[in-house]
């Protein structure tokens, strides 16, 4: 029989350690200027610049600047939320089917290596969708500009991701675990849970959320919102995609000819 303490190692240890990270992460993002958060401005700056061809100067306690097109990357910008959202859905959900301890310390840094690529990738994808929507032509009424920020945001965030989680939950259990993969609808919930917990759970305990109570109301509302209505599409998409791979199916079953039996022309 295996000892506490060992248990403790294989199974507990990892979570502990996931949880270090995540916290860690969000006291670090909490602290820090421009300068601390280098780490993250810098590759994003540089998708932008890549995507865009807007060029970037780095200035100090700033973060990087854009004058002609009056372009901030600042430390709100860095998305280090969407990489601990990233993190904590990626690994927390998979560390379980790691074989060993071993393959469990690779995994958290597969799973963080993954996160931070993901996270550059579409921070900067988001910024540059933001800077487009800025200059569209579109505001009035209800729809203001910072309300329009927040959609496009949370829109590509949580369909990154829902994208991610399947891919890398699939190939876990494909190449890993080898156990049989099975879409589920209902396993989107799950990123959508993660989301809602560090975007608008952790706000909420300790209070930053509610020092704007009518300002969180809303931003919850709209995130919220969004990720329900992307879930409502991937959850459509999904059943219709199930459905003709099962009309599909049992189209060739009953087509297929029996064996032994002649068929005349």
């Amino acid at each position: 029989m295996r000892s506490m303490k060992s248990l403790l190692i294989a199974y507990g240890a990892p979570y502990a350690v996931g949880v270090i990270l995540a916290v860690g992460l969000k006291y670090h993002y909490s602290v820090s200027g421009s300068e601390d958060l280098r780490w993250v401005l810098s590759p994003t700056a540089w998708v932008v610049q890549r995507l865009t061809a807007i060029s970037f100067e780095w200035e100090e306690h700033t973060g990087f600047v854009s004058r002609s097109h009056g372009l901030i990357i600042a430390p709100s910008c860095a998305g280090v939320n969407f990489l601990i959202i990233a993190f904590s859905t990626l690994y927390f959900t998979t560390i379980r089917l790691m074989p060993s301890v071993t393959w469990k310390g690779l995994w958290f840094g597969v799973t963080l290596g993954i996160s931070f690529i993901l996270t550059v990738g579409v921070n900067g994808l988001r910024i540059v969708a933001a800077v487009s929507l800025y200059q569209a032509d579109i505001y009035g009424g209800w729809l203001t500009p910072e309300r329009a920020h927040r959609i496009e945001g949370t829109l590509i965030y949580f369909s990154a991701l829902l994208m991610a989680y399947q891919v890398v939950t699939r190939a876990v259990n494909l190449f890993i675990s080898r156990g049989p993969v099975k879409a589920s609808r209902w396993s989107l919930l799950v990123p959508f849970l993660w989301y809602s917990l560090i975007a608008l759970g952790i706000p909420l305990l300790n209070n930053s959320g509610l020092r704007g109570e009518i300002r969180f109301i809303e931003h919850g509302f709209l995130v919220l919102s969004v990720c329900a209505g992307v879930l409502i599409v991937v959850m459509a998409l999904f059943f219709l995609f199930r459905s003709a791979a099962i009309r599909i199916g049992v189209g060739r079953k009953n087509g297929k000819r029996p064996q032994g039996q002649l068929q005349c022309h």
